[in-house]
């Protein structure tokens, strides 16, 4: 597990720090911070509604990524694994690293297995 740590902290480095100061609202500083209680979100504080949030996944998670027919033959595999490693801001989908080959891909078909993680033997 310390090994898998490491990894992530030297490759994912500049993506883990996107993603820590990314929600930092800068303009919540100007409004009465006695209005707004701690426990409620800028967003909700803002809008009067509750944030959606049920499109974010945890980082570092495993994702299986959907190969779409043209790249694929008829006995390959329809998904391939992925570390799910933020959002891609240019693009509508989520930003995917395969750690054992370094290919990092962009996809909107993605399913998520927050429960496991990626096994550094398996490739």
């Amino acid at each position: 597990m310390a090994k898998l740590a490491t990894f992530l902290f030297y490759s994912w480095q500049g993506q883990l720090v996107k993603r820590i100061f990314r929600p930092l609202n800068p303009a919540g500083s100007q409004q009465n911070q006695d209005q707004i209680s701690l426990l409620s979100s800028a967003c909700y504080a803002w809008n009067g509604f509750k944030t959606i949030v049920s499109h974010l996944w945890v980082f570092g998670s495993l994702a299986y990524a959907h190969v779409v027919e043209e790249k694929r033959t008829k006995l390959d595999e329809k998904s391939e694994r992925y570390v799910f490693v933020g959002y891609d801001q240019s693009y509508k989908g989520y930003k995917l690293d395969n750690p054992s080959n370094g290919k990092i891909v962009i996809s909107r078909d993605v399913e998520f297995d927050e429960e496991s993680s990626w096994d550094c033997n398996v490739s």
